[in-house]
């Protein structure tokens, strides 16, 4: 992505923060409908296999879930298990438009929670967390992001990786009974 296209998506995130919506949180077992927003770096086979394991740990207790990463253009094997909706650096204009009817129908999902697995937020990424229909948005925290997410969680320095991140999700999840 571009310099222009980063500052112009600062600048729309900043004005879409500043719009309310309602958002309300359902335990964790009646959720049934999942959205994955997920960036693993290319080749990171460990963590890549980690997601897959959760995504079918997800359908296993009847969640339905769907899931949206940005990719590489250059990505030349799908380390997935799983099928994804994905976008590239094609798809984001010089002005910081996202121009992906998959980006756009994930945004426009009704899911019970969306789940960020990602440990940094890309500009592209925090503008569909804050377009986003979700009624609850988990993921780690990211300082200047807290308007992105309803539950953030703090991941230790000695483990900021993605297998810890899914671990406390799970764990906190389990926890929300109201």
């Amino acid at each position: 992505m571009s310099f222009i296209s980063n500052y112009i998506f600062d600048y729309k995130n900043k004005k879409a923060s500043k719009k309310p919506q309602k958002r309300h949180t359902t335990t964790y077992q009646e959720a049934k409908n999942i959205g994955i927003l997920f960036y693993i770096p290319e080749n990171d086979e460990t963590q890549a296999q980690t997601l897959n394991n959760w995504v079918a740990y997800l359908r296993e207790q009847g969640k339905v879930v769907k899931t949206l990463t940005f990719l590489d253009i250059n990505t030349q094997t799908n380390p997935y298990n799983f099928q994804f909706d994905y976008f590239t650096k094609k798809d984001i204009s010089v002005l910081g438009n996202i121009n992906s009817e998959k980006v756009e129908t994930f945004i426009e999902q009704n899911f019970d929670y969306l789940f960020c697995i990602f440990l940094e937020c890309l500009p592209p990424f925090e503008n569909i967390l804050l377009r986003s229909q979700a009624k609850c948005r988990v993921g780690k925290h990211i300082e200047t992001k807290e308007d992105c997410l309803e539950f953030m969680i703090q991941l230790p320095t000695e483990q900021n990786n993605i297998k810890y991140l899914i671990e406390s999700i799970d764990i906190y999840m389990e926890k929300i009974k109201n």
